[in-house]
């Protein structure tokens, strides 16, 4: 595994090559205080952002599945507005797949009719 770098209008990450796919784990996309609204984060950076962990979870009560099965190692945290990106390439703009996790339900699972919606939504959202 090699290291791979990514040029935002923002500043630039430095992610992981894995056999020619380029991962950015951990990228803070909005921030909230507790309880309100969140804001994208439109702040500039000029050092090199680390994008080689993955963000935290959100704060949760562990449910019946963590309570059988163990829970997980991932820490947890307020500032957990975080997303990981994986591409073949970072030198063009490309369409992306978004998956929102997390949903009032005891095993956080977000339910759309079908899977097509999700991707198409997902899809559209991307696009513009």
């Amino acid at each position: 595994m090699t290291h791979a770098h990514a040029a935002t209008p923002l500043g630039d990450y430095s992610g992981l090559n894995r056999d020619g796919v380029f991962v950015f784990k951990g990228i803070k996309y909005a921030l909230a205080d507790r309880f309100q609204p969140s804001e994208l984060e439109t702040s500039t950076w000029s050092d090199l952002r680390d994008a080689t962990v993955y963000g935290p979870q959100c704060l949760q009560v562990p449910g019946i599945m963590e309570q059988l099965l163990g829970e997980s190692t991932q820490p947890m945290a307020e500032e957990c507005l975080t997303l990981n990106v994986f591409t073949a390439d970072t030198s063009a703009r490309k369409p992306v797949l978004v998956w929102i996790h997390g949903a009032p339900s005891p095993m956080g699972q977000v339910r759309f009719r079908g899977t097509t919606e999700a991707i198409s939504c997902a899809l559209a959202t991307s696009s513009s």
